[in-house]
C-alpha cells in the first residue's frame, strides 16, 4: 500500500468519525412554528404544529399552551405531524385574543430530549 492510499484511508476514516461524532451529539431543534415564533395571527388557531431538526418521538415529547394569566389551556396530547419530523397538538377551547406561550419539550428518536418556550398573539397585538 502506497503513502497516497494510506494518505486517503486516513481522511477518510477522520471524516467518517466526525459525522458520527456529529449524529450522536445532535439534538432536535425547532425549526419551523404555527402560528409562527413571537407572531400574531388575527384568528385562534385550532392547533399547534411544531417541526424539528430530526425525527421525534411523539409518545415521549409534549406541547403545552398558557395564556397571559398564567393558566394553562387544555391540549390533546402531542401526536406525529405532517413529516415524522413534525409534532402538533390540538387546541381544544377557542382562544380568546391575547399572548399565549408554548412549551415543548421532545425526545429524538436517537434518545436525545429538548425543550424550549416561545410567544404568539392572537388578535391585535
Amino acid at each position: 500500500m502506497g503513502l497516497k492510499t494510506l494518505v486517503r484511508i486516513l481522511a477518510f476514516s477522520a471524516a467518517a468519525a466526525m459525522s458520527l461524532i456529529e449524529a450522536a451529539l445532535a439534538h432536535a431543534m425547532l425549526v419551523e412554528a404555527s402560528p409562527r415564533v413571537g407572531g400574531s395571527v388575527a384568528e385562534a388557531p385550532g392547533e399547534i404544529s411544531l417541526t424539528f431538526t430530526e425525527r421525534v418521538e411523539p409518545s415521549l415529547s409534549e406541547i403545552s399552551l398558557t395564556g397571559a394569566n398564567g393558566q394553562a389551556v387544555e391540549m390533546s396530547a402531542a401526536r406525529s405531524g405532517a413529516t415524522p419530523r413534525g409534532l402538533v397538538a390540538e387546541i381544544r377551547r377557542p382562544l380568546a385574543p391575547g399572548r399565549y406561550r408554548v412549551e415543548w419539550s421532545v425526545v429524538s428518536v436517537d434518545g436525545h430530549s429538548t425543550k424550549g418556550d416561545f410567544s404568539f398573539a392572537v388578535g391585535k397585538p
